[in-house]
């Protein structure tokens, strides 16, 4: 398996991931989804975007020093994810956008649909997981496709174990 990462990872230089909202400031699940891309993908540029404060908890030292560097190869930036994705994005080829339990929860609906539309200015495809929704943006692309869902067991993490009970993490349509 490890071999078949490091293969695949040559296909991800030049691909930009950003985790909008990764949860910096939990100390016991601080940036799960992020910390496990960036050591999967290794030439995949890693960007996470947080709320200033979160930013902060994550520098203080109630975070420690293992956990930050876990994701010291990560671009760590204090921000609104509604505002500060564009200048975080420089995809060469393509971009993978994380903004579950994030912008899709706290923004309004209009501020969220700005922020879908933002996209269309890209010329690259996007594929962006959004609330419980991957969908997909094509090359110079001015829509989103639904292209799959993810399980419903993390959007009920703080009340439900993660446990999946075999459940597929994620489910791509055909």
């Amino acid at each position: 398996m490890q071999n078949l990462r490091l293969e695949f990872s040559i296909f991800m230089e030049g691909v930009d991931f950003v985790d909008i909202g990764p949860a910096l400031s939990n100390p016991q699940y601080t940036a799960v989804t992020a910390k496990s891309i960036a050591k999967d993908f290794p030439l995949l540029k890693v960007s996470l975007i947080d709320l200033e404060p979160a930013v902060d908890y994550f520098y203080s030292d109630k975070i420690s020093q293992s956990v930050r560097d876990e994701l010291a190869s990560c671009q760590i930036v204090r921000g609104d994810g509604l505002k500060t994705v564009e200048l975080v994005l420089e995809p060469k080829k393509a971009a993978f956008v994380r903004a579950a339990n994030s912008i899709d929860v706290y923004a309004s609906r209009e501020d969220a649909k700005k922020f879908l539309e933002s996209f269309f200015r890209w010329k690259v495809p996007v594929i962006l997981f959004f609330n419980r929704a991957i969908l997909y943006k094509k090359e110079n692309g001015a829509s989103w496709r639904l292209i799959g869902k993810l399980s419903e067991r993390g959007f009920h993490h703080n009340t439900q174990s993660l446990a999946r009970k075999n459940a597929h993490a994620y489910q791509l349509f055909q």
